[in-house]
């Protein structure tokens, strides 16, 4: 079985960016933004430059390469710009002139720190499949010369297609070695499990909170919100990054953009923060008080083994 693990990858990267293209809502954009375009080359990239033409347009682009000395802080002082289907700003800028967007506060792209989790999940999702397709077939088959190989290659494919009915004739058989095909149904759902892991983690990444394992009982709430405050940190570097650069913008092109949060991620930020301004101050402390005394414990306990 061959399966295109770049397809796979594309599939998957691309759905985690439509899910993130909509975390952040814009308001007063220009006449020439796409913002949903704007956001996917943003997150793909890590970056973007908008600049202002001669004619007033405002126009964003990943088309562009620092270039020139550096500053005191070992940041680039130029850009050129090299868009080959937009001629109207190409050529060399000075930053002070236009003001980069960053995806977060150090210009990683989405794909990028979601990289690890997308590479597993891809690895899973083969490893899966295959023990799927294997659960056909009974039989694990032993090719002894050149013809028999063929002749398994085209059984394996029509297996994979979902043709189940196939005859072998005896010809086929006597070239052909036979193995039971003991498929472990409990691997499977092994694989399910760290594939619903994988695809939670990287949800959370997102500011999305999800369910990290398929569990056989009744989810709490407290299971829903054991993990909300991991998932703001991340987000709010984002609109934090969005923010600053939107403000440069405004002040420099005289324009009245505006960023903030959709309303999903709005709602998690808000979970959280209820969460954190309901938590006990004396119920803080008294956990304080029982880590410190179990430190002094452990301390104590390993001056006694040494003496």
């Amino acid at each position: 079985m061959k399966t295109d693990k770049f397809k796979q990858k594309l599939s998957i990267e691309n759905g985690l960016l439509l899910r993130s293209n909509q975390i952040f809502m814009y308001d007063n954009i220009p006449d020439s933004w796409d913002i949903s375009l704007f956001e996917y080359t943003l997150q793909k990239n890590g970056e973007l430059l908008v600049i202002k033409s001669e004619s007033g347009e405002i126009y964003f682009t990943d088309k562009f390469t620092y270039i020139g000395k550096k500053d005191f802080y070992d940041r680039f002082t130029q850009v050129n710009i090299n868009n080959p289907n937009d001629s109207v700003v190409n050529g060399d800028h000075d930053i002070g002139d236009l003001v980069i967007i960053k995806n977060n506060s150090l210009s990683i792209s989405t794909s990028e720190f979601l990289s690890d989790y997308i590479d597993l999940m891809i690895e899973t999702v083969i490893t899966l499949k295959t023990h799927l397709i294997n659960t056909r077939n009974i039989f694990t088959l032993i090719a002894t010369d050149n013809k028999s190989r063929e002749n398994c290659l085209n059984f394996m494919k029509k297996l994979e297609s979902g043709d189940l009915n196939i005859l072998m004739n005896n010809a086929f058989l006597d070239n052909v070695k036979l193995l039971n095909n003991n498929v472990n149904s409990d691997l499977i759902y092994r694989l399910i499990e760290v594939l619903q892991y994988l695809k939670a983690s990287c949800l959370h990444e997102l500011g999305i909170n999800a369910n990290y394992d398929l569990k056989r009982t009744v989810t709490t709430k407290s299971d829903i919100d054991i993990n909300l405050d991991y998932l703001i940190p991340l987000v709010d570097n984002m609109l934090l990054a969005r923010k600053s650069a939107i403000e440069k913008i405004n002040k420099m092109y005289g324009s009245d953009i505006k960023v903030y949060l959709h309303s999903t991620w709005l709602n998690e930020k808000l979970k959280s923060e209820e969460l954190i301004h309901n938590i006990n101050p004396d119920d803080l402390e008294s956990e304080k008080s029982e880590n410190e005394s179990l430190d002094n414990s452990e301390n104590e306990a390993a001056i006694n083994d040494k003496i």
